[in-house]
Formats: C-alpha cells, sequence, structure tokens
C-alpha cells in the first residue's frame, strides 16, 4: 500500500478522500499471508494506537515486535481490516506498509478535482504536442530513457 500511497498524486493519507479511495480493496498481509477487505483508513497512526498484548502488556502497534517488523512509516495512519459486522472497540488495524494490494481489481474511487482538471487541460492539446511530452519527459519521469538510436532521432520520432 505503500507503492499506492507513492502513485496517488500527494492525496492526505488520512482523511475520506483516502478511505473513500481504497476502501473495498483486497489486501494480502505480508506476515500472516491471508487476504482481508480495507474497510477505511483510521485516524491513528502505529505510534497512537495502543492496545493490550498477552505477555507484553499495553503496547503501541509500532512497538509490537510478533512478526519482527520494524515499521519504516509508524507516522503513516493504520488500515481498518476489521471484517463484516465488526465492532469499534475490537478493529483490526494494521499498518499499511504490511498490507500488499492483490492484482486485478477494478478502481472505483474518483479523481480529487484538480486531478481532473489537469487531466482534461492535458488531453485538449494536440497529438503531437502530448506525444512529445510523453517521449521526452514523461518516461524520464517514469524511470524510463527512450532509447538513443540516431536512426529514430534522424527520422524525429524522438
Amino acid at each position: 500500500m505503500i507503492e499506492f500511497h507513492r502513485a496517488s498524486f500527494g492525496m492526505e493519507m488520512n482523511g475520506k478522500g483516502m478511505s473513500h479511495l481504497v476502501g473495498g480493496v483486497r489486501v494480502q498481509t505480508i506476515n500472516l499471508g491471508d487476504w482481508k477487505t480495507v474497510k477505511e483508513v483510521a485516524r491513528v497512526n502505529a505510534e497512537q494506537r495502543r492496545f493490550f498484548a498477552a505477555k507484553l502488556g499495553e503496547v503501541s502497534v509500532e512497538e509490537y515486535s510478533k512478526y519482527n517488523i520494524i515499521l519504516q512509516y509508524p507516522d503513516l495512519p493504520l488500515v481498518d481490516i476489521t471484517g463484516q459486522g465488526g465492532k469499534r472497540s475490537q478493529m483490526n488495524l494494521l499498518p499499511p506498509e504490511v498490507c500488499e494490494i492483490l492484482p486485478n481489481q477494478p478502481l472505483f474511487g474518483e479523481l480529487m478535482k484538480d486531478h481532473t482538471a489537469n487531466m482534461i487541460t492535458v488531453a485538449c492539446k494536440p497529438p503531437n504536442v502530448n506525444g512529445e511530452a510523453v517521449v521526452n519527459q514523461g518516461l524520464t519521469h517514469l524511470g524510463f530513457r527512450p532509447p538513443e538510436l540516431p536512426c529514430l532521432q534522424d527520422a524525429h520520432w524522438l
């Protein structure tokens, strides 16, 4: 889920926007291997959420090391994977970095208004302008380098 957050164009992880976007998404927990459905993004992070653990007493999610995982992002809000009919007092909250989004799921969330406006602005440009932007800026921005072949440059493909 960390990669999803990085790719969400700066959307705040805590808030209704992210809960609306990831609610209903199926994730696999890397420590347990089973899959769950995300209910919402919680309003607390791993440093703040405390619970009672046998033999340890009261601990935070960050301190709880049953699976020997050291959290790299304890400040991100936890993900609620409480099942249907689960009580608020028995919420099952996990750090997003132990949740891997399962592949081939539709995304039913909507883009934020400014993202939609930016997309429309780009879509209104002539195809040759967009094509040049993809080749000259987009590929590099995504970490791909366009091939530096003189024959392609001579043909004005790059």
